[in-house]
Order: C-alpha cells, then sequence, then structure tokens
C-alpha cells in the first residue's frame, strides 16, 4: 500500500487533505484486502465493528446508546430549530448499516437511504424487506437518477461522509441543489481532527498524529473548515454541537490509542456517562465544548441560504 503522502490545507476551503489523493485503485485495494481485517482486529471504525457485531448484545447496546444520544439529538436540533413541514422528507447520504434511516422512518418521516457500500449489503436487505428505502447508490448517481427530488428534500443527513470522498464540495453542492428552496436542512457530521486536544494527547502515544488514516480518510476537518465550506456550497450556519472529546481519556493516562483494550473500557466509560444524564444537560456541554472548538466529531446543520 502506497503511504507516500502528506497532508495538506485546501487553498480555498481550508481543510486537511491528503497530498496527493490516492488512486481508486488503492483505495479498492485498501477495501478488498486489509479493511476488514483492520475492522475484526478492532483497528478501524469500531463504531461500525460494534453494530455488525455477531455478539446481538454488543450491537444491541451500540444501538441503544446511539439511538439515545447521536440519533434523538439529530432530531432533538431538526424539530425544535430547524423543520417546519408536517411530513418531512429526509435523505440520508451514505447509510452504512441503515440504523439511522430506520429510526427516522419509526417516528413516521418520509426517508430514503443511499449506500454504494457492498460491506452492509445484508443488513440493507432485511430493512428493504420491511419497506425502507435504501437504494445501492452514490449521491451522484441518485442525483443524476431522481431528477424529482431535485429542490423538493427537506433534510439531507451525511454521518461520517465527507471524510471518505474525493471531492467534498461537489458533494455538499449536490445535496445544496436537492435542498427544498424555502425551508432545506443539512446535517453533517464529521471527525473533529487536528483540535486542540488532539495536539496535546499527541505526546502520550507512539503513533504520532494518530487520527490520520490512510486511504480511507482522505479530508480532514474541524468546525471552522467545514462550516466554511458548507457556506461555500450555498448553506448558512444554524447549529453546531459535538460529542465526547475522546482525547481526555489520554491526557489522563488511558492510551486507548496504542492498547484497543483500553479503548473498549474507554468507549464503555464515555458512553455509560452520555446515558447517565439529561439530553438537556449532554447537549449544553456539548455546544459549550463545540463553541471551544473540542469534541471527538463536528456535528452542523445548515439552512440553504434563500
Amino acid at each position: 500500500m502506497k503511504k507516500d503522502f502528506r497532508v495538506i490545507i485546501d487553498s480555498l476551503y481550508g481543510y486537511r487533505k491528503l497530498d496527493p489523493l490516492p488512486s481508486d485503485r488503492e483505495v479498492e485495494n485498501y477495501y478488498t484486502t486489509r479493511y476488514y481485517q483492520l475492522l475484526r482486529e478492532r483497528r478501524k471504525a469500531p463504531e461500525l465493528y460494534r453494530l455488525l457485531s455477531n455478539n446481538s448484545n454488543e450491537r444491541g447496546s451500540e444501538l441503544h446508546w446511539l439511538q439515545r444520544t447521536l440519533y434523538n439529538d439529530i432530531l432533538y436540533y431538526l424539530k425544535n430549530n430547524c423543520v417546519t413541514t408536517k411530513e418531512p422528507l429526509l435523505l440520508d447520504v451514505g447509510s452504512g448499516t441503515g440504523d439511522f434511516v430506520k429510526f427516522i422512518a419509526d417516528i413516521g418521516w418520509r426517508v430514503i437511504g443511499t449506500e454504494p457500500s457492498k460491506d452492509t449489503k445484508y443488513l440493507l436487505m432485511k430493512l428493504r424487506s420491511e419497506k425502507l428505502e435504501i437504494v445501492d447508490s452514490t449521491l451522484e448517481s441518485f442525483y443524476e437518477e431522481r431528477k424529482d427530488l431535485r429542490g423538493k428534500i427537506n433534510v439531507i443527513t451525511l454521518l461520517n461522509v465527507l471524510e471518505h470522498v474525493k471531492d467534498p464540495y461537489k458533494i455538499l453542492s449536490l445535496c445544496s441543489e436537492l435542498c427544498d428552496r424555502v425551508c432545506g436542512v443539512i446535517c453533517v457530521r464529521v471527525p473533529n481532527d487536528f483540535n486542540q486536544l488532539q495536539y496535546f494527547a499527541n505526546g502520550k502515544v507512539r503513533e504520532k498524529e494518530w487520527w490520520i488514516s490512510f486511504p480511507d480518510h482522505i479530508n480532514y476537518f474541524n468546525f471552522e473548515s467545514l462550516e466554511k465550506l458548507l457556506q461555500a456550497c450555498g448553506f448558512e450556519i444554524m447549529i453546531r454541537s459535538t460529542d465526547f472529546p475522546m482525547e481526555l481519556f489520554l491526557l489522563m493516562g488511558d492510551n486507548y490509542v496504542d492498547d484497543d483494550k483500553v479503548g473498549s473500557v474507554c468507549h464503555r466509560k464515555r458512553r455509560d456517562f452520555e446515558l447517565s444524564i439529561s439530553q438537556e444537560l449532554r447537549l449544553q456541554i456539548y455546544q459549550c465544548f463545540a463553541h471551544l472548538g473540542i469534541g471527538r466529531n463536528c456535528l452542523v446543520f445548515g439552512r440553504v441560504k434563500k
């Protein structure tokens, strides 16, 4: 696997990205030969690993946590600040296991998911059997095939998608064109990388800048660069939030980067913390963290400019 690259700052929008960008062949080879080995070893995408787990208790615990926290928080922000339509249409780009699509469908909204990856095929087939609309498509293909939906989608969600694509500007521009011109809203979640806590925590681990992940993470955002890109693509920023800053564990001596077992313990502690406090308090804490630019992920909501 080629690793002769550097991380540069995009001259227009300020987010960081790999240079040179990995080729399509490199990315394909990585996912067909290495990714699943790393996933099984819990060295990649631990959240996805737990959702794909054959252990029903492990998957159930992870899904319960996501529904109570991330999914429910997104719904709270949409209902209370963004969505004015009685029967909104939500497009989830990069649906992964499809659990968020099902969560939204269960509350009575119309939802469409797009997911080109074969990694979660068996889970998505089950959801399709339940009459959920999840299409095997990239956003670009969906945009071309569903011209009837241009300018008519009330909410678009991209949860941990933009870090993987070669041209995030193009993806967000297509989202802008798909959004309802009166009340269209976008919700984007990406890892919050190169933030202050990461720099402080970097001295605690053997693997420097451990958050750089070649070739699957192509782009690296913080709040400022993500919001700048969203604004350039036709959105005005409404809300910023985040989640637990996992780097705190490193700063307190729990090295989850170099020890996977420590990582599992830290995740359970984070999960227990979030489930033990009220949603109101959790949102207040995480909005304060986001204001400071810290937190493991950036969660940003924008409204299409009229």
